[in-house]
């Protein structure tokens, strides 16, 4: 599992941002509600759980691949895909749960900084 997986919860994650803005204007609220946001929001938290734990299991089980991404030029750059996607799930956090995920938005703010 390459490191470049990442960039998929980032782009799930960017587009439950996308549709959380979207579902507030509208046409959209009354059409599509936030049922599309609550799709992005809730495939990309267990994506970014199952990559998590794949991610962990690559780095006890296969240390010599994690040590050539370090060093790849290109792939280096996706080991902070993991803090990004914290950054935008914290943003992405649809409005009924708001309220409730204060505290876990500035966690996430705090671990991913």
């Amino acid at each position: 599992l390459p490191n470049t997986a990442w960039g998929v919860v980032v782009g799930l994650g960017g587009n439950a941002i996308l549709w959380k803005g979207i579902a507030t204007h509208g046409f959209t609220r009354h059409v599509l509600g936030r049922g599309v946001q609550w799709l992005f929001f809730s495939v990309g938290g267990v994506l970014w759980i199952t990559l998590a734990l794949l991610t962990l299991a690559k780095f006890v089980t296969n240390f010599v691949f994690v040590v050539r991404e370090w060093r790849d030029p290109v792939r280096v750059y996706f080991f902070n895909m993991m803090n990004v996607s914290l950054f935008m799930y914290a943003i992405a956090v649809p409005a009924a749960l708001e309220d409730d995920w204060r505290a876990a938005r500035t966690a996430a703010f705090c671990i991913a900084s």
